[in-house]
């Protein structure tokens, strides 16, 4: 895929491992990367970084990983953004009901991670 401008990719979490790995597998492909907590102001931290598509640790359900994922689902800035969800949960059923565009379950290869991203469109620059 040729692009203008480089893929700039949000990962939201809340460990910083989690995160660490995730911004290693992300500059291992050429992306670029912007990190979020989950505690932020994630709706704002999305609109004025403006990612290709986001990378959002969740876990189990009700906590605040799925309450991020309703939120930008349900705002029109930011409910076209792919949302790749990694998770724990054996069952991605309600996840991807809940607006996930794919989730995957950790721990998370990176050969797997860079297939998900393509599958939700974003390929290594």
């Amino acid at each position: 895929m040729n692009q203008t401008a480089p893929t700039n990719i949000m990962i939201i979490g809340v460990d910083a491992h989690f995160c660490y790995l995730i911004k290693r597998y992300l500059k291992r492909g050429s992306h670029h990367s912007s990190l979020a907590n989950i505690g932020d102001n994630i709706l704002e931290k999305v609109k004025h970084n403006r990612p290709s598509a986001i990378i959002l640790e969740i876990g189990r359900p009700g906590t605040a990983g799925w309450q991020v994922l309703g939120k930008l689902k349900t705002f029109d800035d930011t409910r076209h953004i792919p949302i790749l969800v990694l998770t724990w949960q054996e069952d991605h059923k309600e996840l991807r009901q809940a607006g996930a565009d794919l989730a995957l379950r950790m721990p998370i290869l990176y050969e797997d991670f860079e297939n998900a991203l393509k599958n939700v469109g974003i390929q290594a620059d």
